[in-house]
């Protein structure tokens, strides 16, 4: 229901129903792939590899629905397709905790963006609301896979040394915070 957008109740209301709960489990046996991949690949492959899903889950979901991708998903193709082109030309290191100044800019490029397209005025069911939120979860998902890297570094060397970081704190919280965000685009509109 569209009242429930954003609120907790949301979440009571969908802990209720099976097909969320399925995707939710799902979504939590692939976390735990993610991580595993995490522990033994580079933070720019397991994410491209993630990201590129949705180049299988667009035609599908239109199929599904019986049909054609409009301008609206063949745009956000092309844009997920220079985004990958761009993180992959990029070549980040990929072996090193980061920095005092790697965390200020992860927040900076995922978090501030994220929080700033969610107090932006408007009509939240509306279209721009559905992109805005959409966009603050894939900018929270992006500070997640950092924190996710880490926490999974961390957890080699222990679970006491993971345990007294403040890291994993963070990646509950963001993940968290991304669940939710990301149940408004869905709940109010098709999957592009």
């Amino acid at each position: 229901p569209r009242d429930r957008a954003l609120r907790l109740s949301l979440l009571a209301y969908l802990v209720r129903r099976g097909r969320w709960l399925l995707g939710t489990a799902a979504d939590v046996v692939g976390f735990g792939l993610q991580m595993l991949a995490l522990a033994y690949g580079p933070l720019i492959l397991v994410q491209a590899l993630l990201v590129s899903g949705l180049f299988f889950a667009l035609p599908l979901g239109a199929a599904r629905c019986g049909r054609r991708l409009g301008r609206t998903e063949w745009t956000g193709v092309a844009v997920l397709s220079a985004g990958l082109i761009a993180l992959t030309a990029a070549d980040p290191s990929s072996g090193r905790d980061p920095s005092a100044r790697g965390w200020v800019a992860v927040a900076l490029l995922t978090l501030v963006p994220a929080i700033g397209l969610n107090l932006r005025p408007g009509r939240a069911g509306g279209r721009a609301g559905r992109l805005r939120a959409a966009g603050a979860t894939g900018l929270i998902y992006a500070a997640t896979a950092v924190l996710t890297k880490v926490t999974v570094e961390l957890l080699r060397h222990g679970i006491p040394a993971a345990a007294t970081s403040w890291e994993h704190y963070a990646l509950a919280a963001s993940a968290a915070w991304g669940m939710v965000l990301n149940q408004r685009p869905f709940q109010a509109g098709p999957l592009a």
